[in-house]
């Protein structure tokens, strides 16, 4: 990383140091002319960046590109330890609290969503659609009266179709940001459309999260566990 390259010729070089890389890959760099500029980690690929770094950057209409890493924190190395990020904080989240962040970000396919996140989202959203229409069903064809029991498995198979449709653009988000956090990007979903593919998706759903930042934003941060009194926080 000590060679520069061949630089574009849209403005002048720029030095400056990471103020923030926020979990969605968003951040910040304090440039030496007193400037903020806003970047995102997509566009850095030739290196990680993390907060701290000393680097050399071109501003375009008020952004920093062409982002060229000069120097690391001296606390902390690059190597074996440079695999989250420095400002990560332990994630306080609950199991319900995944389920409503996939639902708030269903048209946010950007970031990462680490295992818990998007397992926790796939339970709450099968429990509440098998606890829709299973009670309904076993109701309706136990009761004697056939026009009841067809009118109350009806309304529940219903509701269950409605909560699935509800979800179902989240779902197909959050499985996005799923991948994203293994490093692959969230076209592979379409593999689903294929025969065989929906098992290599699956494969790649249920794989641990990348070590270390990538493309699409920092390394998620650690679960915060249950603190023995139910509370998560």
């Amino acid at each position: 990383m000590g060679a520069r390259g061949k630089r574009s010729c849209w403005g002048e070089d720029v030095r400056g140091e990471v103020l923030e890389v926020g979990p969605d890959g968003a951040g910040q760099i304090s440039g030496e002319d007193g400037v903020r500029y806003p970047f995102h980690t997509r566009e850095v690929s030739r290196f990680i960046i993390q907060w701290g770094d000393r680097v050399d950057f071109i501003p375009v209409d008020g952004r920093a590109t062409e982002i060229m890493f000069l120097a690391s924190t001296p606390q902390i190395p690059r190597a074996a330890d440079y695999t989250r990020s420095r400002r990560a904080q332990p994630d306080a989240g609950s199991p319900w609290g995944y389920f409503l962040r996939c639902m708030s970000k269903f048209a946010d396919g950007e970031g990462r969503a680490p295992p818990r996140e998007y397992w926790w989202f796939v339970f709450f959203r099968v429990l509440m659609i098998g606890g829709l229409a299973l009670p309904g069903l076993i109701v309706g064809g136990s009761t004697s009266d056939e026009d009841t029991g067809g009118l109350i498995a009806f309304i529940s198979v219903a509701a269950a179709a409605l909560v699935f449709l509800a979800t179902l653009i989240p779902d197909l988000v959050a499985k996005v940001r799923r991948l994203h956090d293994i490093g692959v990007t969230g076209f592979v979903i379409l593999l689903g459309l294929i025969p065989g593919g929906s098992l290599v998706v699956l494969i790649m759903l249920v794989m641990p999260s990348n070590r270390y930042a990538n493309s699409y934003g920092p390394v998620p941060p650690p679960a915060r566990p249950d603190r023995g009194d139910g509370r998560w926080d």
